[in-house]
């Protein structure tokens, strides 16, 4: 079964919930919290977990 279409369509990086639906980028208003050595994002909405991603490591800036 595929998401429901929503403003959000043609969109890459676009996560779904599967329990409610709702859809953002990646960088939308998902709820992030770190986990280890992963980020959990969990739904604004319902609050289910969508995924785990590797945490980004900082990037360091040259002086």
């Amino acid at each position: 079964m595929s998401p429901p279409h929503s403003p959000t369509d043609g969109r890459k990086m676009v996560l779904y919930c599967q329990e409610c639906g709702h859809d953002s980028p990646t960088t939308g208003d998902w709820n992030e919290s770190p986990d280890g050595d992963e980020v959990q994002y969990n739904c604004p909405e319902c609050g289910h977990l969508v995924t785990r991603r590797p945490r980004e490591e900082p990037r360091h800036v040259p002086l």
